[in-house]
């Protein structure tokens, strides 16, 4: 046994199999530094993926709001304002009025069909939706009047009417503005 050992101290072939603790930590070091560089990159994709989300929220819920908007506008036989509403009297003849109203922080959506008003918040401001949903900062209503030549006596009929919303979500803010003209108002 001890001639073998010495033999081996002499040519270097005969080694134990294994790591040594020097090896074993370094190994651990490497594989903690790639780890911990694998999570750092995997936790700013997860928050990149969160905040494109809320975008996509804000865009999805502004883009609803406004093209509706627009399109009631659009069909209407006439449109009122106010800083902060929209009064539509609608082609429809089933429906009486149908209104966009923004007071006390919320956005409502009110529709008059028979003498019967049924009202729907559409998005809340910050004190009363949760903290994922859309949140309501500003709304505000511009009308720009026109003549109406086919009227007789020249009264003022709606040109455009532009809404500008601002929507919020976890501090992140996006404005959108629409403007739309009634079509009955327009000269082909």
């Amino acid at each position: 046994m001890y001639r073998r050992n010495i033999q081996c101290r002499k040519y270097g072939k005969c080694r134990r199999a294994g790591l040594t603790l020097v090896e074993l930590l370094l190994a651990l070091a490497i594989s903690g530094a790639l780890l911990t560089a694998v999570a750092t990159a995997m936790h700013g994709a997860l928050m990149s993926y969160r905040e494109n989300e809320k975008i996509a929220e804000l865009t999805h819920t502004s883009r609803s709001i406004l093209n509706r908007l627009s399109r009631d506008i659009r069909t209407a036989d006439g449109v009122s304002t106010t800083s902060s509403s929209v009064t539509i009297i609608p082609s429809d003849e089933d429906v009486d009025e149908i209104e966009y109203t923004f007071a006390n922080g919320k956005l409502t959506y009110s529709i008059t069909e028979d003498g019967d008003t049924t009202t729907t918040v559409i998005v809340e401001d910050a004190s009363s939706a949760t903290h994922r949903d859309a949140q309501i900062s500003s709304f505000s209503v511009v009308r720009e009047d026109g003549e109406d030549p086919s009227d007789p006596n020249g009264d003022p009929c709606t040109k455009a009417v532009t809404v500008r919303m601002e929507l919020t979500i976890d501090g992140l803010s996006h404005t959108m503005t629409t403007t739309a003209s009634p079509r009955r108002n327009q000269l082909y």
